[in-house]
């Protein structure tokens, strides 16, 4: 019996289940060898092995922002105020965990996984079609993997903004032994950087059980409270990855085909889509999103790992295909592309016009809610080439670029919204769950002006609340990042 890929669960930074994968792996990885040679010798004195390299690649259907989340470290009500810059991306660390296989004992319990720590970011890819499902592919750089006989842990502290913080590991860790030695700790990455243990940190264990201690991790210089610490370790403690882990595609989309996405190019206002109808492009087939940097790597002396990367300007690139209803449709586009407004006037390769432009993913199941939105302020469009065939619909591709290599994504989420109660009536301490929409970033629950102390968000479209004290008949309230919901005939709670 094969191992199958549906054993493999994918977890970024210990708390991001990476969803709806098609793929994802680290591929080919790459060592640098050269044989070595010397004057008077028949045969070679030995090969020498260089830092590996590889790129890890994920390729997804997940239109949510959870990835992207991950990617930039951001927290909810960041992402849902301003959106994700992918120029801000973070060091990315990667648990994959494999499940024994459907059919044998314990069939979610992991029995063995991969570490791959301080995974950055060199490009992203969106595809966009007529009848294919939406596709977001991403490339990260690493020079570390490790094949582990038991689960791998990334546990997540947040700085203090204090030097010589203290993190003390969730679960005993199990020996990695290389050139320098023995230890239990696999990576230790901060904010930007991957962590040398000595001079950014140490490191001091329990006592051993089966071959295995809890880690305490002291970091010597101050991490903001800004950035996150994670520390990569296996350990002999299970992890259980049950079905109920994977979101039900009632509450995330399985996938999103084209008749769900529209592109605008001139402006598009959120909070008034309709306004924007006349910029709404028609007949595209395809679009492709491209963004992509060049990473430069910090490295030294006597230390096996790249201690840092970086990258500068990021390139945002890709093309727009579109079928022209007829020629008075086609030139109508070109003009808008280019900023030609004189109808009699030719148009050239050599005019362009810098024109902001908008993908906006829509939720068919939730009344066409925004689920992502990508904003390119400064995309500059270049002038097609044709080629017809005979017996098919004449398709033009235009190719475009940001001038800066600006793109924000957006969760351009509304307000909450309450519409409903599992129970109209009832008495302090109840539990009851609360029904709606945008339950995203959830700050509060309030019965009338009575803050709920104990709620927890099931979902974005329900939460359970322990009814506090209260007398009465009170609204119920729920408070985001981007709002409080409004009372209405659904909100209405009565003491009993």
């Amino acid at each position: 019996m094969a191992l199958k890929a549906g054993s493999l669960v994918s977890v970024a930074n210990g708390e991001v289940l990476l969803e709806r994968l098609q793929s994802g792996g680290p591929g080919t990885l790459n060592i640098p060898k050269e044989k070595i040679y010397e004057l008077g010798n028949y045969e070679s004195v030995a090969t020498v092995r260089d830092t590996p390299e590889l790129t890890f690649s994920l390729e997804s259907y997940d239109v949510s922002l959870d990835t992207e989340q991950a990617l930039v470290d951001a927290t909810t009500a960041d992402m849902l105020q301003n959106g994700i810059d992918l120029a801000k991306s973070k060091p990315l660390n990667v648990a994959q965990n494999w499940k024994p296989g459907k059919k044998l004992a314990d069939p979610f319990r992991a029995v063995a996984g991969v570490g791959l720590p301080y995974l950055t970011i060199e490009s992203a890819s969106y595809r966009f079609g007529v009848r294919d499902n939406a596709t977001q592919t991403f490339s990260l750089k690493s020079d570390s993997i490790y094949f582990c006989g038991s689960p791998v842990y990334i546990d997540r502290y947040q700085g203090s903004g204090v030097a010589g913080q203290t993190c003390v590991t969730t679960h005993p860790g199990l020996p990695y032994t290389d050139a320098n030695g023995t230890r239990r700790i696999l990576a230790v990455t901060a904010g930007l950087n991957r962590l040398t243990e000595g001079p950014d940190y140490t490191v001091a264990y329990g006592t051993l059980s089966d071959n295995a201690a809890i880690a305490t991790v002291t970091i010597t210089q101050a991490v903001p409270a800004t950035e996150s610490i994670h520390i990569t370790y296996h350990s002999p403690d299970p992890i259980d990855y049950p079905q109920t882990v994977h979101t039900p595609a009632t509450l995330k989309p399985a996938a999103v085909k084209g008749r769900d996405i529209d592109i605008y190019v001139g402006g598009y206002d959120p909070d008034d889509p309709v306004s924007s109808a006349a910029n709404k492009l028609t007949g595209i087939q395809d679009i492709t999103i491209e963004w992509r940097v060049t990473q430069e790597e910090e490295r030294e002396m006597g230390n096996p790992n790249a201690v840092s990367r970086d990258f500068d300007v990021p390139t945002v690139s890709g093309t727009v295909t579109f079928q022209p209803r007829n020629v008075s449709d086609l030139m109508a586009k070109l003009r808008k592309i280019t900023g030609v407004v004189d109808q009699d006037a030719a148009i050239g390769p050599d005019v362009a016009a810098l024109l902001p432009l908008d993908v906006v993913i829509k939720d068919a199941e939730s009344g066409g809610a925004t689920l992502k939105r990508f904003s390119i302020p400064d995309a500059r469009f270049s002038v097609p080439g044709y080629n017809p065939r005979v017996e098919q619909n004449v398709s033009l591709s235009l190719e475009w670029e940001s001038d800066t290599g600006a793109m924000t994504i957006y969760r351009d989420l509304g307000g909450p919204v309450v519409t409903g109660l599992s129970a109209a009536t009832g008495e302090e301490d109840d539990e009851i769950t609360i029904s709606g929409v945008n339950f995203i970033g959830v700050t509060g629950v309030k019965f009338g002006a009575t803050a709920a102390a104990d709620f927890t968000v099931d979902n974005h479209r329900q939460i359970t609340v322990t009814v506090p004290a209260g007398t009465g008949s009170v609204d119920v309230a729920v408070t985001t990042a981007i709002g409080t919901s409004e009372a209405n005939d659904d909100t209405e709670f009565t003491y009993a």
